[in-house]
């Protein structure tokens, strides 16, 4: 979840990437969307799981009204971490990783390794988002 790349299109925003076309997908989870001109596709999962994708779009850059990376980010005891995933009223934390990773104390959590995180409620971080702008 740390960085996922959103499509602003017709005044709504889709999960989005880029074709190797150099094209940009648009990925929806509603089939009211079929009427937007997006096509059915096999449902599939995305974003570890969060979100059932049932159509798609491929439009050109100058097809959107904007194109860009949401970068999210949480501090949790004075500490930065990275948002790895996001359930209700929970956040998956884990240290932002940089360098030569080490088993480390980071902000009260213990025994924490690479790729691994904690679930802590929401209302013990303070989320940071980021937008960089794609296009």
């Amino acid at each position: 979840m740390q960085e996922v790349n959103y499509a602003l299109y017709l005044g709504k925003e889709y999960l989005s990437g880029r074709g190797v076309d150099g094209k940009i997908v648009l990925r929806s989870s509603s089939m009211e969307d079929v009427d937007r001109g997006f096509e059915e596709c096999k449902p599939f999962y995305f974003r570890n799981g969060q979100q059932r994708i049932v159509c798609l779009k491929f439009v050109n850059g100058s097809d959107v009204e904007a194109y860009y990376r949401k970068k999210m980010k949480a501090v949790y005891h004075g500490k930065e971490y990275e948002i790895l995933e996001e359930r209700g009223n929970k956040v998956l934390v884990a240290p932002i990783q940089s360098g030569n990773w080490k088993w480390r104390n980071m902000g009260g959590m213990y025994g924490w390794n690479r790729g691994l995180g904690q679930w802590v409620n929401k209302e013990e971080v303070t989320i940071n988002v980021q937008i960089e702008n794609l296009l």
